[in-house]
């Protein structure tokens, strides 16, 4: 895919995901301007700090997956960063002890995590276990599973041409993939859906 068309599409993908907690902010903002009740207002103030919160999580846990890794690519810090976005909804992530793979490989982790977000949109556990060998993540949920879209993403059916910004999640997720280990592995259950990529030994 031409560089500038994926750009396109992640920058497209990344917009839609943070203006709707900002216009969350600002309708909140813009209510507690016109309104004379007390308690009103406080409940205006509180919907704009919760915009605001989640798409500071957001954008902090899209630097780590679509930035540049850095030496600031960390392990704890993508934990603290993706625990933070999702304690609130209705996606919980818990993390697994492990060791921080490095920062091309906290990075794919980090794309992993939004991806298995994905996979319990509705509702659900993503369960997080790093190694210096083996990055996985289990997705649990009632209605576990992946959309049509991703799933044509995922197995590669669908052209260049025809991918919309949804799906370039799993086509970064993927390509990252390819640069550390054997490429994007998945499995999808009756309630969970699995992601896991294994690095290339010492």
């Amino acid at each position: 895919m031409d560089d500038i068309d994926f750009g396109a599409l992640l920058a497209a993908r990344l917009c839609h995901d943070v203006i709707s907690p900002v216009s969350a902010a600002r309708n909140g903002i813009a209510m507690a301007l016109e309104e004379d009740d007390a308690e009103m207002r406080a409940q205006a103030m509180e919907l704009t700090a919760d915009g605001l919160a989640d798409a500071v999580d957001k954008l902090k846990v899209y630097r780590l997956a679509y930035g540049v890794a850095g030496p600031g690519t960390t392990l704890v810090e993508t934990r603290k960063a993706t625990e933070s976005l999702f304690s609130r909804g209705r996606v919980r992530v818990e993390w697994a002890e492990g060791a921080d793979p490095g920062p091309e490989g906290v990075r794919l982790l980090a794309n992993m995590v939004l991806l298995g977000a994905e996979g319990v949109a509705r509702g659900g556990v993503v369960t997080v276990a790093p190694s210096a060998t083996v990055l996985t993540v289990n997705a649990e949920g009632n209605r576990a599973g992946f959309s049509d879209e991703i799933l044509a993403a995922l197995e590669n059916t669908v052209e260049e041409s025809s991918l919309v910004p949804r799906q370039i999640q799993v086509v970064l997720a993927k390509t990252l993939a390819q640069r550390l280990g054997l490429g994007l592995e998945y499995t999808i259950m009756t309630g969970r859906v699995a992601l896991t990529v294994r690095l290339p030994g010492p």
